[in-house]
């Protein structure tokens, strides 16, 4: 039996009725005419309630280790900052470009609501009764018609419309939104088990579910996720609409590629990342320089060098749609170290590599947000040492024809680095996530959407992104939930940096001003300027 389900602390007491046809919130978009959120910052300095945040944010006991004794070491950081020779002025000023889209959830899905329907027997009655009692029927869920009544088949439905129809589908038949009809649910033993997603070993239970049922195991995943789907609350909704907005100003005052190392553009994106766990920069690198990599990624998927994504920790081959090529400026295989035949090893997810050398410019700038704009303010980054190498990935686009099975081209709700859950060590050392969108005058109807989850409740939307050309967005990897919404009508493309605690290695690159290293040497700094020659063998 499981025992304190996340998805209780909602959903207890609530009987199936009509759900309102709100959306998800907290969604981010490139342009367009949508009305913004009225609660908003004006500008940089409006995003207060975010920076008062920043300084309460929890440090993990490893970290607090590291940095006993060092007070100093913000100061040296700091110092170190000036000597690198920053000098990044406003140079232009030119018109904001972005709009944030106002409370709703991007994409042809305007609701969540289930229509749960049933033949008016006592036995369907007794099975939703069940449901009920044990709390597994959420406000999401719709009765298409009072308990001993028999519902019609909603308009627009495969197999027609009306009482009979309905009876056709069994006791108990459901219409989710995502246009799955689920027929017969009263004789299907996962339909009325306790929700699996976000639970310690979801995968494996997913993994067995499908080798019992094939591709019917799609049918209930969907159940349980429109069932237990919640939009983000008021206060955050309305906290990440502030730093956005902020953001937005900053960037258009500042220079193209180089304003979030502006002082009130740090502030804010700094908190927004220690409040909400992401943060989200557009207009990222200078246009050319964007565009380029895009470009780079378009080809690759054309000539067909990209492999299939893997999950590198055993269970879960069917959680990802996706095919990634890993990249540098040097080909990764010339990182790695041979196999027993003298194979060049590469990274595990995915087989395929390649050299890209305009990744250059990128890793550069990537690297500065990581060593100058995030570590100084937030102490989670300062164990980063190494970066992965790049990944391309493509989620190809489903098309007018697709059915609700194709959903499995995106990525299922997972996290980036999953420590020692269940108490089993699966730590791969990513501390920071940060992916650069590559998808010119993409719409909120091509879907696609990057969207965050909380840990509790494992469904409660906590924010949503779409993959505009040029967006950067960068998220805590252990500690905050995501999936990938497959994509409508244009494949999607993205490169993705991950931000290690690990010494070098074939997956792991040592780069300029690692915020580790930067600290270790601030240590000594401090610790040589306090006790002066004797401390000569300080390691």
């Amino acid at each position: 039996m499981r025992q304190a389900n996340p998805y209780f602390a909602y959903s207890a007491g609530h009987a199936p009725e009509a759900a309102s046809g709100c959306g998800l919130p907290a969604c981010l978009s490139g342009g367009g005419d949508r009305a913004r959120p009225q609660a908003v910052a004006q500008d940089v300095g409006a995003s207060s309630s975010l920076q008062s945040a920043a300084s309460a944010r929890r440090r993990p006991a490893s970290v607090e280790g590291a940095l006993t004794g060092v007070a100093l070491c913000g100061a040296v950081l700091r110092l170190a900052e000036r000597l690198r020779g920053q000098r990044h002025r406003r140079a232009c000023i030119r018109p904001a470009q972005l709009e944030l889209v106002a409370p709703s959830l991007v994409g042809g899905i305007t609701d969540r609501r289930v229509r749960l329907g049933h033949d008016g027997s006592s036995q369907a009655a007794e099975w939703i009764q069940g449901l009920r009692a044990r709390r597994l029927l959420t406000p999401n869920v719709e009765l298409l018609s009072p308990l001993g009544q028999p519902s019609p088949l909603p308009d627009g439905a495969a197999g027609g419309s009306g009482a009979e129809a309905g009876k056709a589908l069994g006791r108990v038949f459901a219409l989710l939104p995502d246009g799955r009809l689920l027929r017969g649910l009263e004789a299907k033993a996962l339909a009325s088990d306790p929700p699996s997603i976000g639970i310690p070993g979801e995968w494996a239970s997913w993994d067995y579910a499908m080798t019992l049922l094939g591709s019917e195991w799609r049918d209930f995943y969907a159940w349980e996720y429109w069932r237990f789907l919640q939009p983000p609350g008021p206060q955050r909704t309305e906290a990440v609409a502030s730093g956005v907005q902020a953001l937005e100003n900053a960037a258009a005052r500042g220079v193209p590629g180089q304003w979030w190392r502006e002082g009130g553009a740090v502030e804010v994106a700094t908190a927004m990342l220690n409040e909400h766990g992401f943060c989200v920069w557009d207009d990222f690198l200078p246009a050319a320089t964007a565009e380029a990599i895009a470009s780079s990624a378009l080809a690759a998927w054309s000539d067909g060098t990209m492999a299939s994504g893997t999950v590198s920790s055993g269970s879960g081959s069917f959680a990802r749609g996706d095919s990634v090529l890993w990249v540098n400026t040097e080909d990764p295989s010339a990182f790695a170290s041979s196999d027993d035949l003298g194979r060049r090893l590469v990274p595990k997810d995915g087989l395929s590599s390649a050299a890209v050398p305009a990744l250059g410019s990128v890793l550069a700038s990537i690297d500065a947000l990581v060593a100058e704009v995030i570590a100084p303010k937030l102490h989670e980054a300062r164990t980063i040492s190494t970066r992965s190498h790049a990944m391309f990935t493509c989620y190809p686009a489903l098309g007018e024809a697709s059915g609700p099975q194709d959903s499995a081209r995106g990525y299922l709700r997972h996290v980036d680095n999953e420590g020692s859950a269940g108490g089993v060590n699966c730590d791969n050392g990513r501390v920071l996530t940060t992916i650069l969108y590559l998808n010119d005058g993409w719409e909120s109807h091509n879907e696609g959407q990057l969207r965050f989850f909380e840990h509790s409740p494992p469904l409660q939307v906590r924010g949503e992104v779409l993959p505009r050309l040029n967006r950067l967005v960068a998220f805590w990897s252990a500690e905050l939930p995501h999936e990938v919404v497959a994509p409508l009508h244009r494949d999607r493309f993205a490169c993705t940096f991950w931000y290690l605690d690990r010494v070098p290695g074939p997956s792991a690159v040592a780069f300029e001003d690692a915020p580790a290293s930067l600290l270790q040497q601030a240590s000594v700094a401090v610790a040589r300027a306090a006790g002066g020659a004797g401390l000569d063998f300080v390691d």
